[in-house]
């Protein structure tokens, strides 16, 4: 399995509190637990799951938590599902983060779109690109489990923030693949198994960022 240093990474988090604000059951036959997954995206897009966790605990262990993700990765970006109920996490956590002067780039975002379809959406494509690449097992057993009964199983909470913390990473191209032409750029592309919309839309940024059409 492809290895990296994760401080060569660009890193980010995402954190949603549903577990850690309410306990109860969110929809039917589904439980709810809070969860934080911190990942990483390196030069060649290879996407490194770092940290995926969930729990259910009370908002104050949650905040400890986040903070202690944050000193350990100290992700460029961390997100935190602001919608509906978790809006007044959202504003507990940016207080305690202000009032113990804890540098963290916190970044509310209300989610419109289901689990289930934001991360076929979201994960689908990096999944059958080869591009998610996970730690060894006795580190992500929650996680594997949550895959494996998807999307019938009773929890998705790590798949979630997982999907959700790939979403926050940039879209640009990165520099490597900026230098190349545009045909150069295209055969790469199509050998890394990308589909024919991705592989126009990746084109068309680079003709942005280089001005060659």
């Amino acid at each position: 399995m492809p290895t990296t240093q994760a401080s060569k990474l660009y890193r980010v988090a995402w954190c949603d509190p549903a577990g850690g604000v309410n306990s109860l059951l969110t929809t039917a036959g589904q439980r709810s637990r809070a969860s934080v997954c911190t990942i990483g995206q390196d030069d060649l897009e290879r996407i490194f799951i770092l940290e995926p966790w969930a729990k259910r605990v009370p908002p104050d262990q949650l905040i400890s938590k986040i903070f202690e993700t944050q000193f350990k990765h100290q992700p460029a970006i961390f997100g935190v599902d602001a919608s509906g109920p978790q809006l007044m996490f959202f504003q507990t956590l940016k207080k305690e983060a202000r009032d113990r002067n804890i540098r963290i780039n916190l970044r509310g975002v209300s989610e419109r779109v289901d689990k289930i379809t934001f991360i076929e959406t979201v994960l689908q494509p990096v999944v059958a690109q080869g591009r998610l690449l996970r730690p060894v097992d006795g580190e992500c057993v929650d996680l594997k489990a949550e895959w494996q009964t998807f999307p019938s199983g009773s929890y998705r909470d790590i798949m979630d923030a997982l999907a959700r913390a790939v979403w926050l990473l940039p879209s640009s191209l990165p520099a490597h693949l900026r230098v190349m032409d545009r045909m150069q750029l295209k055969r790469y592309l199509e050998r890394t198994g990308m589909d024919v919309a991705q592989v126009e839309l990746r084109l068309a940024q680079h003709a942005d960022l280089t001005g060659v059409r």
